[in-house]
């Protein structure tokens, strides 16, 4: 009965065992899967920052030359203005000049 028992417990104890090495490698294959989900996801969001970052680089770049286009024609406006207003002036103190030569 002795040697049934100790049959029996032996043939517990490895069915629990075998159980045990089974739920461990199923573990094992999750945390692999898990990884590689991990590191794909890693990936998709590395590409997808760089892709972000990419498009900011060339909107910036476009930015740039935007502001560099309404600068210059800024300027070009803002210094036909200025020489308008100069011959203007000049053509105002030319008109006084004479008038004040008139008077004399």
């Amino acid at each position: 009965m002795q040697k049934r028992n100790l049959v029996a417990t032996e043939q517990e104890e490895e069915f629990i065992a075998n159980n045990l090495m089974k739920r461990l490698d199923q573990l094992r294959a999750e945390k692999e899967s898990l990884l590689v989900q991990v590191e794909q996801e890693e990936e998709y969001l590395t590409n997808t920052l760089q892709q972000k970052l990419a498009q900011l680089k060339r909107e910036k770049v476009e930015l740039e030359n935007q502001f560099e286009q309404e600068e210059e024609f800024l300027t070009n406006k803002l210094q036909k203005q200025l020489e308008k207003a100069l011959a203007d002036n000049q053509c105002v103190s030319s008109c006084l000049s004479r008038a004040n030569q008139r008077t004399d």
